[in-house]
């Protein structure tokens, strides 16, 4: 969480607002930073994270949660995101508040693999 808190604090010092599918994102140049309720609380899908991928080389993501079985709507948009950017050769930078081997706690991976 060290990286985004600077990257932060860089782009306090002149980030441009974007306003995205209603959500903003703070931007420089062709870096974004969005915070995962905007991104992946939100009614999204891969075309929007397409539209995303397609302006930014680089995206960070920052308040990441442990994601439990009730959140599987947002597990799944945070799959289907990274499944865009990655297809698109984006950079994807992460702050989260576990680890990512366990980051989905009660979570069926095996029902999202199926549903997305």
């Amino acid at each position: 969480m060290a990286i985004l808190a600077h990257v932060r604090r860089q782009l306090a010092q002149g980030p441009s607002g974007l306003i995205w599918m209603a959500q903003t994102l703070l931007k420089w140049g062709f870096f974004a930073l969005v915070e995962f309720d905007a991104i992946c609380g939100a009614p999204l899908g891969a075309a929007d994270y397409l539209r995303l991928s397609r302006r930014f080389a680089c995206v960070a993501i920052d308040n990441v949660p442990q994601l439990h079985a009730h959140m599987a709507n947002e597990a799944r948009r945070l799959i289907t995101l990274i499944d865009v950017l990655y297809e698109h050769q984006v950079k994807v930078l992460f702050a989260a508040s576990q680890p990512l081997d366990k980051l989905f706690k009660g979570v069926d991976a095996e029902l999202l693999r199926r549903q997305t």
